[in-house]
């Protein structure tokens, strides 16, 4: 059983505060995504667990066993944590083959050779690249590239997986593919992982687990669907799926999901929903949660606006809606004959439609 446990852990860089007293757990065999945008300190942290930045506070520990402590003057070496780390460049070397590459930390360990052979030739197995042990890096895709870099992780049995944008470099459809392929393997082999992204897609398919990362701080912590489905703050739910933020007033305090009733000159929401009457708030909805309806051939809308855009995605319609000067996205059914500059009602999926903390408006 391997867990991995960060404990107030900072790292600064001159006067900048790049990861501010971050704590989570790993639990064992599970996955754990940082997510967030550029700059928000995940790989900072990522590498402060691999040893390859020395934190600047805090404490890290493997298995149980501290590998970090600023306050016991702990420092265990990278090499002495046993840790595998796929980057997002591939980091093969080119003149060797692919059974090469994947036995270096083997020959490194001074492993035999009967047993350097099995171990990476079971290591390629797991990957799909057994049949291509002898090809050179140069003959080989870039995802088949990427499962050299795994299968030489896995071969030297890690404690724990660490991957840093691993998927970054390749097209969309075998960036989509490759994510089921590392859930599967992480699955197969237990391994207790740390996986970095931008990517929410990716954070979906392979987490247990997300942090949303902002500022070097986590802002928002769950199993995927809980931290997509109802975001407390207006970062997460504009960095999870892209979700319209729309100044709103409650006009009627109830519990339950907001009620949009109406829209003022300003151009703001009302709403019935938690919170004091009078208090201007935001509304979170996704543009996939949003229907456009004609106006006059159904029951009266509470809100119609001018629609501005229509821009066809394959599998849907991606709408803009203009409304007193702010602006909603809607997801349509792609068969739908919408006009541009024509009045259309809004309707909110009830259920899927959040105030925000009025601090975070």
């Amino acid at each position: 059983m391997v867990d991995v446990t960060v404990e107030r852990l900072s790292k600064k860089f001159g006067g900048l505060n790049a990861v501010d007293d971050v704590s989570f757990t790993v639990p064992s065999g599970t996955v754990l995504t940082l997510l967030g945008p550029s700059g928000c300190g995940k790989t900072t942290i990522l590498r402060c667990i691999a040893g390859l930045e020395t934190a600047t506070g805090g404490r890290i520990s493997i298995g149980g066993d501290p590998v970090f402590d600023s306050e016991r003057d702990i420092l265990v070496p990278s090499e002495k944590r046993e840790i595998g780390m796929v980057f997002q460049s591939y980091a093969i070397w080119p003149h060797l083959t692919v059974f090469q590459n994947v036995a270096f930390p083997l020959k490194l360990r001074s492993v035999g050779k009967a047993e350097l052979q099995e171990r990476v030739m079971a290591a390629l197995k797991s990957v799909d690249l057994d049949h291509l042990h002898d090809r050179y890096p140069n003959q080989l895709s870039g995802g088949q590239q990427q499962r050299a870099v795994l299968a030489r992780c896995l071969v030297y049995r890690p404690r724990v997986l660490l991957l840093d944008e691993p998927l970054a470099n390749l097209d969309a459809a075998l960036r989509e593919e490759m994510r089921f392929e590392l859930r599967e393997v992480q699955q197969k082999f237990g391994l207790t992982s740390i996986y970095v992204t931008h990517d929410q897609s990716e954070a979906m398919a392979l987490s247990d687990n997300i942090l949303v990362l902002s500022g070097g701080s986590i802002i928002s912590s769950g199993s995927p669907r809980e931290v997509f489905s109802k975001p407390q703050h207006r970062f997460v739910a504009s960095f999870l799926g892209g979700a319209n933020l729309i100044p709103a007033r409650i006009v009627v305090g109830r519990q339950g999901p907001p009620q949009i009733v109406g829209i003022d000159a300003a151009g703001a929401l009302l709403v019935e929903g938690e919170g004091d009457v009078g208090l201007a708030t935001t509304v979170s909805v996704r543009p996939s949660d949003v229907s456009l309806v004609p106006v006059g051939k159904t029951d009266p809308v509470a809100v119609t606006g001018t629609l501005r855009r229509v821009t066809f995605l394959g599998e849907v319609n991606d709408c803009v809606v203009e409304i007193a000067g702010c602006e909603i996205r809607a997801r349509t059914d792609p068969d739908g004959q919408w006009q541009i500059g024509e009045t259309v009602g809004i309707a909110f999926h009830p259920s899927r439609t959040y105030l925000l903390a009025a601090e975070d408006k």
